[in-house]
């Protein structure tokens, strides 16, 4: 009988196991051997020999329990869905649905049967999105192009700068938060332009800005490649897709008569629908689009070229021009 050692050894001899289809060597000390299969007491190392913590760890009790069988089976037993480990993500989620009723939930007893019979939350592969769903919060017809009505106060859990998608006849959105009072959500990107059929909310790392800053006189001519021309410098994006919801600009001294507006373009299509295309004009303090934002146009994905432009000013003394972008990502 293989007794049990009560210190490390100079030699370990490798421990060679069968796999499903063919022989495979545990890349592992015997420590492991006897402190997993042989004796589940103390171990003799904190950590294995691939620096796994040992499973005695994860249970308070040192018990483990290993289920061979199908998503059914597994189910069908009277398990604590904490005591099931696996990378079947189905499996445990069938298990928690199995065991814990899910259409009552709060002090409130709020039923989501409903809710539970439209999507299926056994099945969690895929599951990135950072957006999350609203229902029941808002009214579907918006009161303007810029602004969701709220059913319920939602200033405590969403605030400016949230990402916001709305789905309209299908098409899915992008936008971002600009305020929010008891009863209303104001909006700055793609306009509202119908009936919200989906709401959803996403999280502040979705958030991206980029600035550019325009050195000294930019507007005695129309420009359409100021980055280019004054900052002797390109823009090309580089990250994954998403959506310019948000211009502004600031200019260190104002034209003397006309001012300028400032538009940005995505390989050269205008994304601002303010002033018939142009843009929205500069100013001493922050200017900023609201819904003048082309939906065929904000998209961005790699490898696109990122450019500010300007009409000509009327006296052409405007200088020092800050742009500020908003970005939110699409995932």
């Amino acid at each position: 009988m293989m007794e049990r050692p009560i210190a490390r050894q100079a030699n370990w001899n490798w421990q060679e196991v069968i796999g499903i289809r063919d022989k495979k060597t545990l890349s592992g000390h015997q420590s492991v051997f006897f402190n997993r299969i042989m004796d589940l007491g103390d171990p003799l190392e904190d950590y294995d020999a691939v620096n796994k913590k040992y499973v005695d760890d994860v249970f308070g009790d040192g018990e483990i329990i290993v289920v061979i069988g199908s998503v059914d089976d597994i189910a069908d037993l009277d398990l604590d869905p904490g005591s099931i480990a696996g990378s079947d993500a189905d499996a445990v989620m069938a298990v928690h649905l199995a065991m814990y009723d899910h259409t009552l939930i709060g002090s409130g007893g709020v039923d989501l049967t409903e809710h539970l019979a439209a999507y299926d939350h056994t099945k969690l592969e895929g599951h990135n999105s950072r957006w999350r769903v609203e229902e029941g919060t808002y009214v579907a017809t918006p009161a303007s192009t810029s602004t969701i009505t709220t059913t319920i106060d939602r200033a405590g859990a969403i605030i400016i700068g949230t990402p916001i998608c709305y789905q309209i006849a299908g098409v899915r959105y992008m936008g971002i938060v600009t305020n929010v009072t008891i009863d209303t959500i104001t909006i700055a990107g793609a306009p509202l332009t119908g009936d919200i059929e989906k709401l959803f909310i996403g999280v502040s790392e979705m958030v991206g800005q980029a600035d550019y800053v325009i050195p000294g006189v930019f507007a005695t001519i129309a420009e359409d490649e100021l980055i280019k021309t004054y900052q002797k410098s390109h823009s090309v994006w580089r990250g994954r897709p998403a959506y310019l919801v948000w211009i502004g600009n600031i200019v260190q001294v104002l034209d003397s008569t006309v001012q300028p507006k400032i538009n940005v373009t995505i390989n050269g299509s205008a994304v601002s629908t303010d002033n018939g295309g142009d843009g929205i004009a500069v100013g001493a303090v922050l200017q900023s689009t609201s819904v003048g934002i082309d939906p065929a146009t904000y998209r961005i994905k790699n490898g696109d070229v990122i450019e500010v432009t300007t009409t000509q000013g009327g006296t052409g003394d405007a200088s020092d021009l800050t742009a500020f972008l908003t970005f939110i990502s699409e995932s």
